[in-house]
């Protein structure tokens, strides 16, 4: 589940990308589930709406866990996650515009 994970891809030519990147401590899959109804809402309620539309939506996961970030090394690490993020979205590009839908860094309970 990591890395980036095609969710919706249209019956049309994709003409814009959308990508779900869930915060520190958060999930690919988890971050946009509703925890009431389990409804991965990115693959079960965006695709009706945007059928027609062109639009493939995406989601971007990674090592997020309280030991991944904890050492120090956060600046580091969020870097390396922004470079792979970069090279995924490159090698898999089929459009110009990509819009990005994020979780806050970090959630405060």
């Amino acid at each position: 589940m990591f890395g980036l994970t095609e969710v919706f891809n249209p019956t049309t030519q994709a003409s814009i990308d959308i990508v779900f990147v869930h915060g520190i401590f958060g999930h690919p899959k988890g971050t946009w589930t509703c925890d009431d109804t389990d409804v991965f809402w990115p693959a079960e309620l965006l695709p009706p709406v945007l059928e027609d539309d062109g639009t493939r939506v995406l989601t971007y996961g990674y090592e997020a866990g309280a030991d991944s970030f904890a050492d120090g090394e956060q600046t580091h690490k969020v870097h390396e996650v922004a470079r792979s993020l970069g090279r995924d979205l490159a090698s898999n590009r089929q459009v110009c515009e990509i819009a990005f839908v994020s979780e806050r860094i970090m959630k405060h309970e």
